[in-house]
């Protein structure tokens, strides 16, 4: 079953294939869905800010914690 979380078709599936793989059964999955999606970006809203990814500091924190 595909489900519609968001506009977004490729959002909509990358969530249907962690959930169905991994998740299907699991209701504290279904709970957390609800808390998550409203907080999902894209590259247009600025998803790149969020993402730790683009966010150079975070990595160089870890760095120093480590070292």
């Amino acid at each position: 079953m595909f489900n519609m979380y968001l506009d977004n078709e490729q959002f909509n599936l990358q969530i249907n294939r962690f959930i169905q793989d991994y998740y299907e059964e699991d209701e504290r999955a279904s709970s957390d869905l609800q808390t998550i999606v409203p907080r999902l970006t894209d590259a247009e809203t600025g998803g790149e800010q969020h993402c730790q990814a683009g966010a150079c500091h975070l990595a160089f924190d870890e760095m120093k914690k480590f070292l």
